[in-house]
């Protein structure tokens, strides 16, 4: 079934040259047809019995992506497919199977525009079709989980989720979101054991051991396909609620690094959302912070609006400090951000979301807009605008983090069975 579904993508060719703003519309109409036609829901295969269940499920991604360059470089747009096998399953009360598996279709020319996976774990699972796009097989989890009362063992490759705010997640140390992504659906796979004990109703102890990789340009993941066990990965985490709050404290370390962190989510006045999340790191001879701090609420009408500040401790004071390769485990160049973001249910059907992200050191900023609305229980339609803006860059130097992105527009169809 994956094999047909990655011959269909590959006869698309979406993956090699540019649809052209003629072809980016008539995807717009296809879209349309596709979403205006009658729609049979069924279940890709599923089994059951007394003990034991197991279901197949499918994902689709299809979209057209068009990018408006703004420093005299050429405009973009095309098409770009991922398609998703998923299996799980149970046997008994103590073991659970988890598998996820992804083919990506993506115009070289397009790469940034689409969460593509990019996480460091081994090459041994992935594998690519083309030098001149990124046609990708990868598998995203593959994991078997042995449940007791009160103790959970995950081995293999799995998503890790340390997150407690939202935009800025500094202690998600491992395939963590951007603050301008909507799409969080599947979170990247790390190869890992995790090791989660309750120790009460109200306090869990995890353990994480994360495994670690070289950067093989070489390779098809970009990663080598074996572990770097001196980089890999061992934290202690303990997350507890008392009274209205829920804290959280970590301690290992990540990749050589040595890590202490805490969290705190909260509710004030029972009208407010507190979140926090902060981290000391040694990174060789160098020792910086971070912290993220997050205020939310949500109205009955179903409006909620949120905002975060972030300290990025590793990032540069000035623009002409900018460095990508100097920045640790982050997207984020400078030191001081911020993050306001509303999102609202217009009807049942039909979710709008916009979200602003600042550069309050170089005071550029990243202004991204989405609306999903959902065409049946196994499809939806999205439509996302990215808008960048401040000072551009001159002779070829960056004059901000932001200010000479390409602005964007993007319309996605995504079918699950």
């Amino acid at each position: 079934m994956l094999t047909g579904l990655t011959s269909r993508l590959g006869r698309l060719r979406l993956g090699g040259g540019y649809l052209g703003y003629r072809g980016f519309c008539q995807f717009f109409v296809a879209v349309l047809l596709i979403t205006t036609m009658p729609q049979q829901s069924f279940a890709l295969w599923e089994w059951r019995d007394a003990q034991s269940s197991a279901d197949v499920r499918l994902a689709l991604r299809v979209m057209g992506n068009a990018l408006y360059a703004r420093d005299n470089a050429a405009d973009q747009s095309g098409l770009s497919a991922v398609g998703r096998l998923l299996f799980q399953g149970h046997r008994g009360e103590n073991w659970a199977f988890d598998f996820n598996m992804y083919h990506a279709q993506v115009p070289a020319s397009l790469l940034g525009t689409d969460p593509v996976a990019d996480v460091e774990r081994s090459s041994l699972l992935d594998y690519s079709y083309s030098d001149n796009a990124y046609a990708h097989s990868t598998v995203d989890r593959m994991s078997v989980r042995w449940s007791h009362p009160n103790l959970d063992v995950v081995v293999g490759r799995q998503a890790v989720n340390l997150a407690t705010t939202f935009y800025f997640s500094p202690n998600d140390l491992f395939g963590s979101f951007r603050a301008q992504t909507f799409y969080r659906e599947y979170k990247p796979g790390v190869d890992a054991l995790q090791l989660t004990y309750a120790v009460n109703p109200l306090s869990v102890l995890s353990w994480y051991s994360v495994l670690a990789y070289r950067s093989d340009t070489s390779s098809s993941s970009g990663w080598s396909d074996s572990p770097e066990w001196s980089r890999s990965s061992h934290l202690a985490r303990l997350t507890f609620v008392r009274g209205t709050a829920e804290w959280g404290f970590i301690g290992g370390s990540v990749r050589g690094d040595e890590l202490v962190a805490g969290s705190v989510s909260a509710e004030a006045f029972q009208w407010l959302g507190l979140r926090a999340e902060a981290q000391l790191r040694r990174h060789e001879t160098e020792r910086f912070t971070r912290v993220s701090l997050g205020l939310e609420h949500r109205w009955e009408n179903s409006l909620d609006a949120r905002l975060e500040l972030f300290y990025n401790g590793n990032g540069a004071g000035q623009v002409s400090q900018y460095n990508p390769a100097a920045v640790v485990d982050t997207v984020y160049l400078a030191r001081r951000y911020a993050a306001v973001g509303v999102s609202y249910e217009f009807m049942p059907l039909l979710l709008g979301q916009l979200m602003v992200l600042v550069n309050r050191d170089d005071h550029s900023y990243l202004l991204s807009a989405n609306s999903v609305y959902s065409l049946d229980n196994e499809s939806e339609l999205a439509f996302s605008i990215a808008l960048p803006g401040g000072r551009r860059a001159q002779s070829g130097f960056p004059q901000s983090e932001y200010g000479s992105g390409a602005y964007s527009i993007a319309l996605e169809w995504r079918m699950y069975q």
